[in-house]
């Protein structure tokens, strides 16, 4: 099952409620499918540009290896095992922290990618929504 609309905009929202009460930077949100289709997109106030194609870079990466996005990193350094594997797909992974899969059941429902802060706001607020899109899926 692919992430519905409502789940992952209501995420969003949650997400947007506590960074208006907190001190994070401002940052993109990038939801994809499990087919790597834009799902939902939000740009807080504030974010930069170069942090919508990040988010949605991390997003995809996550989709792509069914993990968070920094797990590859270290297989792909110059004379390790996967080494280019960032410019195998028709779109370039990104592998930093910040793009987390969503699992449903078990399988891949699809992933989040946010991107804007410093990286481990980034992760955790990938976290944050990846786990509530799964709980909402039920």
């Amino acid at each position: 099952m692919n992430i519905p609309y409502k789940c992952a905009a209501q995420a969003i929202a949650e997400a947007h409620d506590q960074w208006l009460a907190g001190e994070e930077d401002p940052y993109t949100v990038t939801v994809l499918d499990a087919g790597r289709n834009l799902v939902a997109f939000a740009k807080l106030d504030g974010a930069r540009i170069v942090s919508i194609e990040a988010s949605s870079g991390k997003a995809y990466s996550a989709v792509s290896l069914e993990a968070p996005s920094d797990e590859y990193l270290p297989l792909v350094a110059p004379g390790q095992p996967l080494y280019g594997l960032e410019t195998s797909q028709s779109k370039p992974l990104v592998l930093f922290k910040g793009g987390m899969p969503v699992f449903s059941g078990g399988k891949l429902s699809g992933g989040v990618g946010v991107s804007g802060g410093p990286l481990e706001q980034d992760e955790r607020i990938a976290t944050m929504i990846a786990n509530r899109i799964s709980e909402l899926m039920g």
